[in-house]
């Protein structure tokens, strides 16, 4: 329960099928139950795709809130990088799913309530926030 006092952001990342949907829901319902304040949590759509069986309104409707954003479904490089060790801006430079965890990187700012470095418009990733961020400026 403290680590949960001391965070300024939480995301919940779920696929978007019925299952995960369901322990989403029963997450987002506990965290309300204790008090945990709804306004620190985000929720992610992970391996999302057009072709998914719920829709985006089944999806609000069913956990009570929309996805916060939506990271699609690049089976292809994301394995290529989990097994080889590569970063998605090497491996799929102009995919949707680099412009999605760019999207991500840059959201985290707001949602956390930190400016972004002077001349940084563009994070270079997760990584490059959380160490700006936490360790600040380098």
């Amino acid at each position: 329960m403290r680590a949960l006092d001391r965070l300024n952001l939480l995301l919940i990342v779920t696929t978007v099928d019925i299952p995960a949907l369901h322990h989403t829901r029963r997450t987002l319902e506990l965290l309300e139950r204790i008090g945990f304040p709804m306004e620190k949590v985000r929720l992610i759509a992970n391996r999302d795709t057009d072709h998914n069986a719920v829709t985006d309104k089944d999806l609000t409707e069913f956990v009570g809130r929309p996805a916060d954003l939506k990271i699609p479904n690049d089976f292809g490089a994301s394995h290529e990088c989990v097994s080889f060790g590569k970063s998605l801006k090497d491996v799929a430079p102009r995919s949707e799913i680099l412009e999605s965890f760019q999207d991500l990187a840059s959201r985290l700012y707001d949602w956390v309530g930190r400016d972004r470095p002077e001349g940084d418009e563009t994070p270079k990733g997760i990584r490059g926030y959380l160490k700006r961020a936490f360790h600040g400026a380098d």
